[in-house]
């Protein structure tokens, strides 16, 4: 993991900034190409609408785990259990106050696999992650970083994934402090 941004509501400057910041910090570029491609992604991703939520993924759901694959959208309702968020049903059309929304795709000529994760909730969301490479046989855990309330989040991992699995979902305050782990 190596980027996460704020909302479409900052400017394309903080995006910037956020990204190159956060890029240079937890894994630098292998050329000045891959750097080009990530900002051009992540300025992609921030300023378009949320996606649309896909049909045809029921099974990217099972026992409060969502499974999620290149090329998919997925979109979940939540339900709240004091601090723990329960990922309850995959829909094909949200609320805006308990669907998450999450994308998983790969540019066009590049290896980097990106994620886009909407909170739709009042306190930060923090999360597990384990990821399966392309070619590998086993999944490993993967950092991920909170997503803020009411943002979204957006990780880049330098290489192809076949398959993300997200889990352990739960709430936090927002202290100012954003920690990846």
């Amino acid at each position: 993991m190596s980027t996460r941004l704020g909302d479409s509501r900052e400017s394309p400057c903080s995006v910037l900034l956020a990204l190159t910041v956060a890029s240079c910090a937890s894994n630098p570029p292998s050329s000045e190409n891959r750097s080009q491609i990530t900002e051009s992604v992540a300025r992609k991703a921030v300023k378009e609408p949320a996606p649309d939520c896909e049909a045809g993924h029921k099974d990217a759901l099972y026992n409060g785990t969502i499974f999620i694959r290149p090329g998919e959208v997925i979109c979940v309702r939540l339900k709240m259990l004091g601090s723990v968020v329960v990922p309850a049903e995959i829909v094909e059309k949200g609320g805006p106050a308990d669907t998450l929304i999450i994308r998983m795709w790969q540019e066009k000529g590049d290896q980097a696999t990106y994620l886009y994760i909407h909170n739709p909730l009042g306190r930060l969301l923090v999360y597990d992650a384990s990821m399966l490479r392309l070619g590998a046989s086993t999944f490993q855990h993967t950092s991920t970083c909170p997503v803020l309330s009411h943002r979204i989040a957006f990780e880049q991992w330098p290489y192809p994934i076949a398959t993300l699995v997200l889990a352990n979902f739960v709430t936090k305050p927002d202290d100012g402090q954003i920690v990846c782990e």
